[in-house]
């Protein structure tokens, strides 16, 4: 897991970033659905080539899931 921190209103916040593996990991699927669904799954790529880097903001990620309601095989429940 990643912590990044930003400044706002004279602040310090985190928010919490995890790998493509990691996101695999939790929501027991391969990193191959994890590609397939990139343009769904909010992320933040660290560069623009083809094989930069991809991480998931966690609180994102689990309103992302819980957007899709509760048929879907993912489920925020496991991060």
């Amino acid at each position: 897991m990643f912590e990044l921190y930003f400044l706002t209103g004279g602040q310090m916040n985190k928010i919490d970033y995890i790998s493509k593996n990691e996101l695999a990991n939790s929501l027991s699927v391969s990193v191959s659905t994890i590609n397939r669904k990139l343009d769904e799954i909010p992320h933040v790529k660290m560069g623009k080539a083809r094989t930069s880097r991809v991480i998931f903001s966690v609180p994102q990620v689990i309103e992302y899931l819980e957007s899709q309601g509760p048929n879907k095989k993912m489920s925020a429940q496991t991060l």
